[in-house]
C-alpha cells in the first residue's frame, strides 16, 4: 500500500469490516483504532471521501451496518473527531456492561 495515510486508514477500515480477525465478522478494535488515530479534521475528510470512493458507501453507513449500541456511539464520535465523546461512551460501556 502507498504511503498515503488516508488510503492506509481506508484499507484498515475495509479489512476490518470485510475480512476481520480470521474472517469472523467486524474487527471492532481495528475500526476503533483506525478512527481514533485520525485526529486531523482534513484527514478525516480525506478518509471519508476515499472510503466512499472505494466502497460506494459512507463511513456512517458502515457504522450503521457494522456496529450497534455503545460501540456505534464510539465509532460515530471518533469519525466526527469527538474523542471525548468516544471516551465517555467507553466509560458508559464499562459501567453498564455495554447493554
Amino acid at each position: 500500500m502507498s504511503g498515503d495515510p488516508a488510503r492506509q486508514a481506508v484499507g484498515n477500515l475495509i479489512y476490518a469490516t470485510t475480512a476481520g480477525t480470521f474472517g469472523l465478522g467486524t474487527d471492532e478494535a481495528l475500526v476503533e483504532e483506525t478512527l481514533r488515530n485520525c485526529t486531523d479534521p482534513f484527514m478525516r475528510q480525506q478518509i471519508a471521501a476515499e472510503y466512499q470512493r472505494q466502497t460506494g458507501r459512507s463511513i456512517d453507513d458502515m457504522i450503521r451496518s457494522e456496529a450497534s449500541g455503545i460501540q456505534a456511539d464510539i465509532f460515530r464520535s471518533l469519525a466526527a473527531g469527538d474523542t471525548e465523546g468516544a471516551n465517555a461512551a467507553r466509560a458508559e460501556e464499562a459501567m453498564h456492561g455495554g447493554w
